[in-house]
């Protein structure tokens, strides 16, 4: 009886330290900036323990590298278990026993990810679902910025010049960029414009 109980303590201890070991290398991985090396860590642990910490974990690793699909599957695995038929708009998500996400923020990386995947449909939709969340926090331009970017990835450069004019002057600096990209294909008369 009492080798058993010793095996017991000794199994637990085993597995509570290799579940902390993956931890400390998961953090190490994605404070070096080797998110690839994190999301194979992360793998490893989430057939172990699929928690919403090492899901979003490894979305957020997956977003970082260009998977967007993958990272798309674990956003909608951490929705699954949260009901937005009455969501409020500053609802949050618990994502370890010390932290918790607005679900608005995995729901703009969502849209985030169908945007780099060229699903404009599904960006549409996804934005369409955070309009109330945008005018009610859109004091830094959120809503500008996606509109920019939706119009330009669909050929539209006059709106999203303008979207992501509006954008910059809230404080979206990420838009100057695109606003000199959209001018390269418009040439001086463009630029002028957004000197003026």
């Amino acid at each position: 009886m009492m080798k058993n109980v010793l095996y017991f303590i000794l199994l637990t201890f085993f597995l509570y330290s290799c579940h902390t070991d993956y931890r400390s290398k998961i953090n190490n991985a994605i404070l070096s900036g080797d998110d690839e090396l994190a999301i194979s860590y992360l793998d490893k642990t989430i057939e172990d323990d699929p928690s919403t910490e090492f899901l979003y974990m490894r979305a957020d690793c997956e977003m970082k590298v260009g998977k967007y699909e993958k990272a798309l599957r674990d956003y909608e695995r951490l929705l699954q278990s949260y009901s937005t038929e009455k969501q409020d708009i500053d609802s949050h998500i618990d994502i370890s026993k010390d932290s918790s996400v607005n679900i608005n923020s995995i729901y703009e990386k969502q849209l985030s990810a169908y945007y780099h995947l060229g699903r404009m449909d599904a960006a549409e939709r996804k934005f369409a679902q955070l309009s109330p969340y945008f005018e009610y926090h859109d004091s830094n331009g959120q809503a500008d910025y996606w509109n920019g970017m939706i119009a330009k990835k669909k050929g539209h450069m006059g709106d999203a010049y303008c979207y992501l004019r509006n954008a910059s002057k809230k404080g979206q600096y990420k838009c100057f960029c695109r606003i000199q990209e959209n001018s390269k294909g418009y040439g001086e008369t463009f630029r002028n414009t957004f000197r003026s």
